[in-house]
């Protein structure tokens, strides 16, 4: 079964900001991964922000992975030389580089849950399939966890509060179109 890999907190952070990490946990299943630096940085995010889903998705997401071989390793360092621009702090970038790393190098069976745009470029790159929160709220639509309406609400929701949504439909009648509900 394909595992969500979650590369960084965005989609983490989008579901928080909703109220709804029981929506991501009911579509995620026990399908979700994530790294030892995505789950520090959902933790001191939760912190900040003050979400109170930190045991939720820990339990969703499970005990974090690690590069462990020199392949994930030198993998790692690689996409981080591409992903990184000047004047990036030393952690910037790592999770999805960390991410990508252990998919590729293990083979796993995954997709990259994450709205990063250069995240998702590289694992375009790496021939890993990609996921976004605008993309799991239409599938969480899709399978009748929310309504139509709930789910541009969820996406109106998020754009007001300033959130980068790649996928998202731009209008109501193309989510609907999207739903196959319209032609």
């Amino acid at each position: 079964m394909t595992r969500l890999h979650f590369a960084d907190t965005t989609v983490l952070i989008n579901f928080a900001h909703l109220g709804r990490v029981d929506l991501l946990a009911r579509l995620v299943g026990a399908n979700g991964r994530w790294s030892a630096t995505v789950a520090a940085e959902w933790e001191a995010s939760a912190d900040w922000a003050g979400f109170d889903d930190e045991g939720a998705v820990d339990a969703m997401l499970g005990e974090p992975l690690s590069p462990e071989s020199v392949d994930e390793l030198l993998l790692t360092q690689t996409i981080r030389e591409r992903l990184r621009m000047p004047g990036d702090p030393d952690g910037k970038h790592l999770g999805e580089c960390e991410s990508l790393a252990i998919i590729s190098a293990r083979g796993l069976d995954a997709q990259l849950c994450t709205d990063d745009t250069g995240a998702r470029g590289q694992a375009r790159r790496l021939g890993i399939g990609t996921v976004s929160t605008a993309s799991l709220l239409v599938l969480a639509a899709k399978v009748g966890f929310l309504t139509p309406e709930e789910c541009w609400d969820c996406i109106t929701a998020l754009v007001r509060l300033g959130r980068f949504l790649p996928d998202a439909p731009e209008n109501y009648g193309a989510l609907l179109a999207r739903l196959g509900l319209v032609t």
